[in-house]
Order: structure tokens, then C-alpha cells, then sequence
């Protein structure tokens, strides 16, 4: 799998691994969703991490069931992401997979955390999407919370698997 984008690495740090999946998910239309994270206000690609229990795929179709409320087709891989998350002493490990939307949507089943950030799903066409991050990649854009230090890599991160994937 290709190398998208490998962000910050430190010499100094242990990091303890945390390995996710994500899909760019198109739907009949030929748009794609992207999660809106109404409380930080910032979008970012469906997924999460793969529980010990499950491969990369079985984790992909479980989140972008609970996220979009889709089930899907997995049409190939994209790539991968490396993430060295310095603050948090972790390092996040991301395989990405273009994927379609199968029958109807069901209902989205976020976590609690999710519910507390205001996820919700946006159809867009890949250039909305692109445009949004890059306007949500500015270097004001985010403060310094937690969760608006992990916005800043998903950003980042979700911006460059979009626009691999567009090339």
C-alpha cells in the first residue's frame, strides 16, 4: 500500500501504536461522506480503529455501518497513513480503502464521544471535500485543547488522502 503522508516523528518519544482504517465512501450520486464534527467544526473520512478481535476490512465495514450508517463494497485500496501524535505519545498507523455504498442508509450509531462532538454525515462531491479541509488546514484555524490537537492531524491527514486519491 502506498505511503500518503507520514506527519512529525520524534527520536526522543516511546509511542504506543494505535492501527485505524478509513474509507473515501461514494454514494450513487457519486459523492462522497465526510463526517462533520460539529463541535470543532472540522469534516474528516469515516473510520476508526481496529479492535484485536477484527482484520482491517471487518473494522471498515463496522465503522462506516455505526458512522454513515452504511453497508458497503470495498473497491480497492488507496494507501496508508503514518501519524506521530508527539503530544499524545502515540503513533497512529491508517489503511485507507475507496469503498461504495450498498442498498439503503440505516440509522448512525455514534459513540458517546461522538454524540458529545456533534458528528453528522455531509454528502459532497471530492472537490467540496478537498476545499472544505483546506480551509479547515489553516494554522489559526484550531486551538489547543485535546481534541483540537487531534483535529489538526485528521485535517492535515484527511486533506493529503483526498488529494492522492484524486490524482
Amino acid at each position: 500500500m502506498e505511503l500518503i503522508i507520514e506527519i512529525g516523528n520524534r527520536q526522543d518519544i516511546i509511542y504506543k501504536r494505535r492501527t485505524a482504517v478509513m474509507t473515501i465512501l461514494q454514494n450513487e450520486k457519486g459523492e462522497i461522506a465526510m463526517l462533520y464534527v460539529g463541535k470543532l467544526n472540522y469534516h474528516k473520512l469515516p473510520g476508526g480503529k481496529i479492535e484485536i478481535d477484527e482484520n482491517e476490512l471487518e473494522a471498515l465495514r463496522r465503522e462506516t455501518l455505526e458512522e454513515v450508517g452504511a453497508d458497503i463494497e470495498v473497491i480497492g485500496a488507496v494507501g496508508h497513513t503514518v501519524e506521530y501524535r508527539n503530544e499524545f505519545k502515540l503513533i497512529q498507523i491508517s489503511y485507507i480503502y475507496f469503498s461504495k455504498v450498498i442498498g439503503e442508509l440505516k440509522e448512525t450509531r455514534y459513540t458517546l464521544r461522538e454524540q458529545r462532538l456533534g458528528f453528522s454525515v455531509n454528502w459532497m462531491s471530492l472537490d467540496d471535500a478537498i476545499e472544505k479541509l483546506e480551509e479547515e488546514n489553516e494554522d489559526e484555524y484550531f486551538g489547543d485543547s485535546g481534541d483540537e490537537k487531534v483535529a489538526r492531524y485528521i485535517v492535515m491527514r484527511d486533506l493529503s488522502i483526498l488529494k492522492t486519491f484524486k490524482r
